[in-house]
């Protein structure tokens, strides 16, 4: 009877931490999209905010 309460135990533990991995990286993979999508947001708001013809001339008269 102690093995089989032991392996039960074991076995519930075991689900436990494989329930808790799962959550782990569902919550990183979340994470991830936003702030992909963040960074998305912040390369638009730059390429918009420097005008098109920026850094194509160079005056070197001094």
């Amino acid at each position: 009877m102690d093995i089989t309460m032991n392996i039960a135990s074991l076995s519930t533990q075991i689900s436990q931490s494989n329930l808790s991995q799962a959550v782990d990286i569902a919550m990183m993979k979340k994470t991830m999209e936003t702030q992909e999508a963040s960074a998305e947001n912040l390369i638009q708001m730059i390429s918009s905010a420097v005008p098109p013809s920026f850094g194509h001339k160079i005056d070197v008269r001094a």
